[in-house]
């Protein structure tokens, strides 16, 4: 269990050590939301690299210092999608190449709204923005998530013009029915008392999407209809 972001600065010190290449990696997780002052403990630290290389110099670092992989190596070919959770002590990494949980994309937007936490070696360690961690929570069903979402919006000032590009560039460059998903979501934070205004237009993207699955499925086997 990690209780402060000062544990964090730490396995990066360590990390970089072995880094021989420069790394970009980006926090996504509960521990962009320690680096947010949101949350106070996590119990795993999700990370994102942009590029197979990246990945691949990072796992390479990790298994040095003894981090013990929990899942079996990737074929290279899989790797746009890849995850591997690393494990040690106290210490759960993890880690994605590009795309986390085959659901939420590194994009251009996010890189350029993420802040540099600090320069580790030749690692450059990002938090990613406060709009985009409320987003991948959108997307995830994993514990706690929908808490997390609730924080974020009593403890930011949420610009949500930025999560409503977000969540239709998401949709453009993952599948697009990941702008359903996001409404959902959305609207039971509504229902916990968050006011999202743009649940209009969520609702609306939503429906067109639904709107062209219907019209796609007619045409395939019109005689369902």
């Amino acid at each position: 269990m990690i209780t402060e972001f000062g544990q964090i600065r730490s396995l990066f010190t360590e990390i970089s050590q072995f880094i021989e290449d420069d790394v970009n990696v980006y926090l996504i997780g509960g521990g962009a939301l320690m680096y947010h002052k949101s949350k106070n403990v996590t119990k795993d630290i999700d990370i994102v690299v942009n590029s197979e290389k990246e990945f691949d110099v990072l796992l390479r670092s990790l298994k040095r210092i003894r981090f013990t992989s929990m899942l079996p190596d990737h074929d290279a070919y899989s790797r746009l999608s890849i995850s591997q959770i690393f494990k040690r002590d106290e210490f759960r990494i993890d880690m994605f190449c590009r795309t986390v949980c085959n659901k939420f994309s590194l994009s251009e937007g996010m890189i350029e709204r993420a802040r540099t936490v600090e320069r580790f070696g030749r690692v450059s360690l990002h938090a990613c923005s406060v709009e985009d961690i409320l987003l991948f929570k959108c997307m995830t069903e994993r514990k706690g998530d929908a808490d997390d979402c609730v924080r974020i919006n009593q403890e930011h000032l949420v610009d949500w013009e930025i999560v409503l590009r977000e969540a239709r560039e998401q949709s453009r460059i993952g599948q697009d029915v990941w702008i359903t998903w996001i409404t959902v979501r959305l609207e039971d934070l509504e229902d916990m008392g968050i006011r999202v205004p743009i649940m209009k237009e969520m609702r609306s993207l939503s429906d067109e999407y639904i709107k062209k699955w219907e019209q796609d499925l007619m045409s395939k086997d019109p005689e369902r209809f």
